[in-house]
């Protein structure tokens, strides 16, 4: 018998997400609703919206879209408990899977945090944006593995 946890990598492609695109975008144009309707001057409520739409157009580049130099387009999870992540800027950067990473069945949201950097990459998955069969298979090896990732399955 095999002393690896599993024999299998688990590698995911993720996609595009028109549901994620849709939520941002409606979020967004709705705090910029908001900040109309309140009683501020023009100049400020003119300097929150531009801030309001640079911050969404990032967000739809980088999590709906995955156009952005730093989005994360395929996750590989090997047989040595070792996760990587490909982009269209870097490929297999070794990465720590956070304990504070998000698992439910209609959304998995994984922290990681490479090793020499402060800051955590996260990757936001919805039933759109990956193969159904293999976000299955990725919640139940989270559940099986991670004690301490918080879950709904």
């Amino acid at each position: 018998m095999s002393s690896k946890k599993y024999a299998v990598p688990l590698q995911l492609e993720i996609k595009p997400s028109r549901i994620l695109f849709v939520v941002l975008l409606l979020f967004h144009l709705s705090a910029i609703a908001i900040l109309i309707t309140l009683s501020m001057p023009a100049v400020i409520t003119f300097v929150l919206s531009i801030v309001l739409i640079l911050i969404g157009a990032h967000l739809v580049s980088l999590h709906a879209l995955r156009s952005s130099e730093k989005a994360v387009t395929k996750i590989i999870w090997d047989a040595n408990d070792e996760w990587l992540l490909s982009g269209r800027a870097r490929q297999n950067v070794k990465v720590d899977l956070l304990g504070d990473s998000y698992v439910h069945p209609k959304l998995t949201i994984l922290r990681f945090k490479e090793p020499d950097k402060i800051w955590s990459n996260n990757v936001v998955l919805l039933k759109d944006n990956i193969d159904e069969n293999d976000f299955r298979r990725l919640r139940v090896r989270l559940n099986l593995s991670r004690g301490g990732v918080k879950n709904d399955i």
